[in-house]
């Protein structure tokens, strides 16, 4: 009776890891044989992940499931050993494929991003942080500008500047940083871009980012209107990319900061709807 049971509990164990990989294989080809709708990029999924993979023939890519916890969605993903990659949220009874990469609301609930883990880059001594109101030129054509003072609309801007420490032994020659403040709504992410960003100090083949050498950064982004200002996005999110490059090859583009602001976005559209009433 004993080993009956346990040829049971065997032929059951087989059974649902069995059901479990043929799951995980459905997800995956279901994604593989979907449309690809990626800007410049014709065929399928799986022709868009080739075309990734020849692209970098020194990355070692691969498909790969896992269910999450509503019941017939799985996260299917065409990445490398570290987990970089391209992903989508297919669901199988529907047979509907979205693409998770490049969706900012989708990226938060599956708590995906761009950050660097390794902090090859660390952000430390943060002494600007700060949401506020300020007045933006408006564009005026020639004429306009030469007759009339110039004319100002009220934006809102996130204001940024800290230490970052180069954490690699590489000497960095091109670098750009790029902030991004994104309100992220289930249909539609508004973003501010930098409107400004620097280095405290040039960098250079002839004044190279030395290893554990530290750099100043400051910005100030733009481009969101105050009318944004009366909504409640689902998250409020500032990025900080860097891209880098020495002289021999290396190469970088990841983000070194990300901070969810939206406690901070909360609280200051409060106190501006609170200043407005007074």
């Amino acid at each position: 009776m004993k080993k009956i049971i346990l040829i049971l509990i065997i032929a059951t164990s087989i059974s649902s890891c069995s059901f479990f990989k043929s799951e995980e294989q459905k997800a995956i080809e279901l994604v593989q044989q979907a449309k690809s709708i990626e800007r410049g990029s014709e065929g399928t999924w799986l022709d868009y992940a080739n075309k990734r993979a020849e692209e970098d023939p020194n990355t070692k890519q691969f498909w790969k499931a896992n269910e999450i916890d509503e019941k017939g969605i799985s996260l299917v993903s065409f990445q490398d050993s570290a987990g970089w990659g391209v992903r989508w949220e297919a669901t199988l009874k529907e047979k509907i494929v979205k693409m998770v990469t490049g969706n900012d609301y989708l990226c938060m609930k599956y708590n995906l991003s761009r950050f660097d883990p390794e902090m090859l880059f660390e952000i430390s001594n943060i002494t600007l942080d700060t949401l506020k109101v300020e007045g933006e030129k408006l564009e005026q054509g020639f004429w306009e500008g030469l007759f009339s003072s110039p004319k100002y609309k009220n934006v809102f801007v996130y204001r940024f500047q800290a230490d970052v420490t180069n954490n690699t032994d590489k000497y960095i020659t091109d670098a750009t940083i790029d902030g991004k403040l994104k309100l992220i709504f289930k249909e539609k992410t508004i973003v501010g871009a930098s409107g400004s960003s620097s280095f405290n100090s040039s960098i250079s083949k002839s004044k190279p980012w030395g290893p554990k050498e530290v750099k100043t950064i400051s910005l100030r982004t733009k481009d969101i209107d105050k009318v944004y200002l009366n909504y409640t996005p689902e998250y409020t999110v500032f990025e900080l990319n860097l891209e880098a490059e020495d002289p021999i090859g290396f190469s970088y583009n990841k983000n070194i900061w990300e901070n969810d602001l939206s406690e901070k976005w909360a609280t200051f559209t409060s106190q501006l709807k609170n200043t407005t009433k007074q």
